[in-house]
């Protein structure tokens, strides 16, 4: 059963372009580990790996499919933590079905729920920057029943402006009138997205350089400006 589950969560992600690998996915035998996670540690110029139970010692060279890179010093460990890059992954955010708000060039990822009180005040902050950001707004059902439903929601609604308004201002009680046929397949690929990336709570942010912050954004606007791109 865990081998069916690994290759068929593996050729899932590659099917909605979450990441490849110079390694092939498919392969003929599969063996999940008890690990949740790992951390890097250097010792005589070497890079060695521990699972986060203290029980797996790796060593060798590790590679971030994400990144496309080999990790080879704590630098580069420490900003594969705190980096993501879509463009190298190959990652569209645009397969999510995202909400749009603003038209600048640089764009700014915002994994939020619909009850989540500091998402809410994070869009507060976005209506002054519309103009030099665009922010894609990624609804995720994570916070209850009423939330699956809301996202359902807004995902389906035929007037997505309408949609998106309600959002901006935390309204989850006005109808949104729903298309005759709505394909729901995007909120699975962001469900599947949220654990790739780890995404335990929201508003889960990934800035236009793809450095990524967990939870409220003080300064929003301080934030980005620190990003380059």
């Amino acid at each position: 059963m865990t081998k069916f589950i690994l290759a068929t969560i593996a050729a899932f992600t590659v099917a909605i372009g979450l990441f490849s690998s110079p390694l092939s996915l498919a392969a003929e035998n599969l063996v999940g580990l008890p690990v949740n996670g790992l951390a890097v540690a250097e010792k005589n110029g070497k890079l060695r790996y521990v699972s986060d139970n203290g029980r797996f010692l790796i060593e060798g060279r590790m590679y971030d499919t994400w990144n496309k890179e080999y990790i080879d010093s704590l630098e580069m460990a420490d900003r594969a933590s705190k980096y993501i890059d879509f463009e190298k992954m190959k990652f569209k955010v645009q397969d999510l079905d995202p909400l749009v708000f603003g038209t600048g060039k640089k764009q700014v990822t915002v994994f939020v729920d619909p009850y989540c009180g500091f998402c809410h005040k994070m869009f507060g902050q976005m209506q002054d920057l519309q103009n030099e950001y665009t922010f894609n707004i990624v609804q995720l059902p994570i916070l209850g029943e009423s939330s699956v439903a809301r996202v359902r929601d807004v995902l389906c609604a035929a007037d997505k402006a309408e949609a998106l308004k309600t959002v901006l201002s935390g309204d989850n009680k006005s109808y949104l009138k729903q298309v005759a046929s709505c394909d729901q397949l995007p909120v699975n690929k962001r469900l599947i997205t949220a654990q790739f990336f780890a995404i335990k709570g929201v508003p889960h942010s990934i800035r236009q350089d793809g450095f990524i912050t967990k939870g409220f954004i003080p300064d929003l606007k301080g934030w980005l400006a620190q990003g380059k791109g």
